[in-house]
C-alpha cells in the first residue's frame, strides 16, 4: 500500500448563522396513489384458453388461469389503446389500436406468434383500427380509419383495397364467403364480390327523403343482414340490395350464439328475442359502459374504474372478472382529514386511505372529479364533484346529495366551495354566490352579471367569522380573462376589488386572513389595512394556502413552496419536486415533514425541513452521516448531503474530497475527488481491497469551507 501525506487529525466542522431563507437540498420519494384498472376496449378468449383484454391507457393484458391472474403482455407494442383482437388457423393474435399518449407509432396492427410475450408491427398507416375480420381461406381483412387493408400471404403484403367507397372509416367487416365482404362505413354500407378490389354502394333504405341515416355496426344472423345505425336497427334479406327499419333501438346490438339481441343504451341493457322487433330491459349498472361484448353466449361489459364485468346467464347478473389495478389515478384534491388520506381523482371520484397512503379504497359516491374537498366543526365532509356537491358523515361509506339550486335553465356546475367555522355551506355557481340555508335550498348571496360573463365565475370563497366575504373572481373582457379579488365588508351591501389578481384565501384561528397571488399579503382586520408579507419570497404564483396553526402555514406556489413558522413574516424556500401537470396541495404530517399532491401523483420528503429558531438557522446542511454498516467486513456505505449554495449566497457549486484515513493519518484512497451539484450521496468503501486489518481508520469530508470527520472500524 502507498502510504501519501500525512496529516493532523482534527475534527470539526463550519458553523452557519445569520443566513436566512437557507434552501437545503430536500429529498422526496414518490408514494403509492390511488390506483384504478385500466378500462377495457376489446376481449378475445383464444383457442387454447389464454384471455386477452386490450384497454384504453396500459395496453394488453394477459390471462393463462381463466382470469384470477393478469400479466402486462406490451413487448414491442407502442400504443397504449386496444380496440379489437383476432385469431387466425395458426393461432396468431392480431391487435388493433388507436390513438394513444406515450408516443411513438400510434393506430397500427399488431400481431404476436407466441401468445403475446412480444408483438410485431404489421401495418403503420391509419391512426385507429376499428375491426379485423379473417375468412376461411386465412385473408385477412382490417378495417381502419383509412380503408380497409387485406393480406393474402399472412401479413407478409398489405392492400389498402377502398375503390369505391365514399367514406374510408371501415367501421365493421362482413365476410360471407372468401370473396363477397360487406362493410359499414360512415357512409352507409358497402358490398364487394371481389375481395374488397371494388366496392358499391348498399343504401337503398337507409337514405329517406334525402335524410341518411350513418351506420354503425353490420351483423348477420339467421340468414338476415342487420345494421346499427345511429336512428335505429335495419335489416335486410337479400344482401343489403333492400334495408327495412326494424325497431328505433340501434345504438349498441350484439347477437349470442341462441340468436338472443342484446342492446346498450348509456347505462341499460336490453334483451330482444324477436330480432329486435321489441325490447325489455334487462339490467341497469350504476354508470355509462364504454364496452360491450358477446362471446360464445357471455356478455361482457367493462365499466369505468371498475374494470371488466361478466354475465353467463343472459344479462340477469353481472360479476366482477378482471379488475387490474395498474393506473394511477390524476389526483385534483387531496385533504388530510384526521389522519385519514382523502384524494379526489379526475374521472374516477374519491379515494380514502387510513394507513398513510399504503393502501386505498374508492369511497366516492359517483365516477366523476372532485374539485374542493372541505370539512365542518360538525364532523361532516363536503366534496365539490362540479354539477353536484355531496356530504358524507363516515369518511365515504354513505353520502348525501345536496340539493341543486334552481337559478338557471343550464346545467349546473358548481365552481367552488367553502365550509365557515360557524358550520354555513357557501358555493358558486358561475357568477352566483350561494348559501345552503337551515331548509337546504339555496340562498343567492351576491351576482356579478355587470362583471362576469359566461365564461367567467367565482373561482374561490372565503367567508370570515366576522361575515367578511372574500371572493376570486374571473371576467372575461375584451377576449381577455382577468382576475379580480374582492371583497364583501361587514355591511353586506357592497364589493370592493382590493386586488386585480388571480388569489387564494385561507385564515388562522385568530381569523387572520392570508392572500395570496403573485404575492403573499395578510389583513387582520377585515380588509380594512393589507399588509405585504414576502420577505424571503422571491417568485410566487400562489396554487394554495395551508395554515397549520397560528404560527406555521405553507404556500404551494408553480416552482417553489414556501414555509413560515411566524405567522408569514419570514419565509423558508421549500425545493419541491418537479411537477409537470402542476400541484394538487401540500399537507404537514410531522415535524419536518410533508405531503405533496400533484396530478401525477403524492410524495413525502425522506429528509426533514426543520428551522433551528427564529434566524432560520437550518442545521446540518452539510452533512456527513455515520457509516453503515459499522463495524464492518468488508465493506460499507458513507454518505453525504451537499447544500445549495446559490440561495445560501455562494458559489453555484465546490470541489468535494472525501478521503479515508488510518489512525496515524496516512491517506489510504480518495473516495470522491471532484465538483458536486446540490444533493444526497453516497458511495462504497472496500477495505478488502487495501488489505487492512482490524481497527479504527477516518474519513473526512472537505467541501469549500466545511470539513467533517467521522471514524469507523473494521472487524474481521
Amino acid at each position: 500500500m502507498k502510504v501519501k501525506t500525512k496529516f493532523l487529525i482534527v475534527i470539526s466542522s463550519a458553523i452557519l448563522s445569520n443566513i436566512v431563507n437557507l434552501n437545503a437540498q430536500t429529498v422526496w420519494n414518490k408514494l403509492q396513489s390511488p390506483l384504478y384498472p385500466a378500462t377495457p376496449y376489446a376481449y378475445l378468449e383464444k383457442s387454447d384458453g389464454t384471455l386477452f383484454i386490450g384497454t384504453d391507457m396500459e395496453g394488453i393484458f394477459r390471462s393463462t388461469d381463466n382470469g384470477i391472474t393478469w400479466e402486462l403482455t406490451n413487448n414491442g407494442i407502442n400504443s397504449e389503446v386496444i380496440t379489437c383482437f383476432a385469431e387466425d388457423s395458426h393461432g396468431w393474435i392480431y391487435a388493433g389500436t388507436n390513438y394513444g399518449s406515450h408516443g411513438g407509432v400510434i393506430g397500427c396492427l399488431f400481431r404476436t406468434k407466441n401468445n403475446g410475450d412480444s408483438w410485431n408491427l404489421m401495418i403503420n398507416s391509419s391512426p385507429r383500427v376499428y375491426n379485423i375480420n379473417i375468412t376461411s381461406d386465412g385473408t385477412i381483412l382490417v378495417g381502419q380509419e383509412g380503408g380497409i387493408y387485406v393480406s393474402t400471404d399472412d401479413g407478409a403484403t398489405w392492400q389498402n383495397r377502398r375503390n369505391g367507397l365514399t367514406n374510408q372509416n371501415v367501421l365493421t367487416i362482413v365476410s360471407f364467403s372468401d370473396s363477397l365482404l360487406m362493410v359499414a362505413t360512415n357512409d352507409g354500407v358497402f358490398k364487394s364480390t371481389n375481395t374488397g378490389l371494388n366496392w358499391y354502394a348498399q343504401n337503398n333504405g337507409l337514405i329517406i327523403s334525402g335524410i341518411y341515416y350513418q351506420t354503425r355496426r353490420l351483423f348477420f344472423t339467421q340468414d338476415t343482414l342487420f345494421i346499427t345505425c345511429k336512428t335505429g336497427l335495419f335489416y335486410s334479406t337479400n344482401f343489403g340490395n333492400q334495408w327495412y327499419f326494424r325497431s328505433p333501438v340501434g345504438d349498441q346490438i350484439k347477437v349470442d350464439n341462441e340468436n338472443i339481441f342484446y342492446a346498450l343504451k348509456a347505462n341499460y341493457l336490453l334483451k330482444s328475442f324477436n330480432a329486435g322487433l321489441s325490447w325489455d330491459t334487462v339490467y341497469t349498472f350504476p354508470a355509462n359502459i364504454p364496452y360491450f361484448e358477446i362471446a360464445e353466449n357471455k356478455i361482457l361489459v367493462s365499466q369505468r374504474g371498475d374494470g371488466l364485468y361478466i354475465s353467463n346467464d343472459h344479462g340477469n347478473s353481472f360479476q366482477a372478472f378482471a379488475s387490474i389495478p395498474f393506473i394511477p389515478v390524476t389526483i385534483n384534491k387531496f385533504k388530510i382529514i384526521d389522519n385519514v388520506w382523502i384524494v379526489g381523482a379526475e374521472d374516477y371520484g374519491i379515494y380514502i386511505s387510513s394507513d398513510d397512503g399504503l393502501n386505498w379504497q374508492k369511497r366516492g359516491p359517483n365516477n366523476g372529479s372532485t374539485y374542493y374537498i372541505e370539512r365542518d366543526g360538525l364532523g361532516n365532509i363536503y366534496i365539490n364533484c362540479g354539477s353536484n356537491i355531496y356530504k358524507t358523515s363516515n369518511y365515504g361509506d354513505s353520502w348525501t346529495l345536496i340539493p341543486t339550486p334552481e337559478i338557471t335553465t343550464y346545467v349546473f356546475m358548481f365552481n367552488s366551495l367553502f365550509v365557515t367555522k360557524r358550520n354555513e355551506l357557501y358555493a358558486s355557481y358561475s357568477e352566483y354566490l350561494l348559501k345552503l340555508n337551515n331548509e337546504n335550498t339555496w340562498d343567492s348571496i351576491a351576482y356579478f352579471s355587470s362583471v362576469v360573463s359566461s365564461l367567467g365565475g367565482i373561482s374561490s370563497i372565503y367567508v370570515s367569522e366576522e361575515n367578511d366575504i372574500y371572493l376570486g373572481v374571473t371576467a372575461h373582457q375584451y377576449n381577455d380573462l382577468r382576475y379580480y379579488t374582492y371583497l364583501k365588508r361587514r355591511d353586506w351591501n357592497n364589493f370592493q376589488i382590493i386586488f386585480y389578481e388571480k388569489s387564494k384565501f385561507a385564515a388562522n384561528e385568530k381569523n387572520e386572513v392570508f392572500i395570496g397571488n403573485s404575492k403573499m399579503y395578510k389583513t387582520s382586520n377585515g380588509g380594512g389595512s393589507i399588509f405585504a408579507i414576502n420577505n424571503g419570497i422571491n417568485y410566487l404564483l400562489t396554487i394554495s394556502i395551508n395554515i397549520i396553526n397560528d404560527k406555521e402555514l405553507i404556500v404551494v406556489g408553480s416552482n417553489d413552496s414556501y414555509y413560515s413558522v411566524d405567522n408569514g413574516e419570514h419565509w423558508y424556500s421549500i425545493h419541491t419536486p418537479y411537477m409537470p401537470y402542476g400541484f394538487s396541495s401540500i399537507e404537514k404530517v410531522g415535524e419536518g415533514y410533508f405531503i405533496i399532491a400533484s396530478r401525477n401523483g403524492i410524495y413525502r420528503n425522506s429528509t426533514p425541513v426543520s428551522v433551528a429558531n427564529e434566524n432560520f438557522i437550518f442545521p446540518n446542511n452539510f452533512s456527513l452521516h455515520q457509516n453503515y454498516p459499522n463495524p464492518f467486513n468488508p465493506t460499507t456505505t458513507i454518505k453525504y448531503t451537499i447544500p445549495d449554495f446559490v440561495k445560501m449566497g455562494h458559489a453555484p457549486s465546490l470541489h468535494v474530497n472525501l478521503i479515508v484515513y488510518d489512525m496515524l493519518g496516512n491517506e489510504i484512497t480518495t473516495l470522491v475527488n471532484e465538483a458536486k451539484v446540490p444533493g444526497e450521496y453516497e458511495v462504497v468503501f472496500d477495505a478488502g481491497k487495501y488489505k487492512l486489518s482490524s481497527g479504527v481508520y477516518f474519513y473526512r469530508l472537505t467541501y469549500g469551507t466545511f470539513i467533517e470527520t467521522k471514524k469507523m472500524c473494521v472487524l474481521k
